[in-house]
């Protein structure tokens, strides 16, 4: 799938976002996530459009970020935060 900017990234996020809510346990670094997490025709694509889309998916709150010793990052779905009672 070749970058068109904008609207590619939107795709790749709404791709993200239909896996994390149908798997909401998984968790993976960027390149896992572009080889397993989307379809076909989108895991080929370039790999800024799936930072981008991993980027603003974690500023919105979907996804969360877990920076790891050796610099990888794993992404995974948002979790609510407990509230304190």
């Amino acid at each position: 799938m070749p970058s068109d900017g904008r609207g590619a990234v939107d795709l790749v996020a709404g791709a993200i976002r239909a896996y994390v809510l149908a798997h909401p346990g998984a968790a993976d670094n960027a390149a896992g996530i572009q080889k397993w997490w989307l379809p076909p025709d989108m895991a080929n694509g370039p790999t800024a459009d799936v930072d981008a889309a991993l980027a603003e998916l974690h500023d919105a709150g979907v996804l969360s970020e877990l920076r790891l010793p050796d610099g990888n990052v794993v992404y995974s779905a948002q979790r609510p935060r407990k509230l304190k009672q």
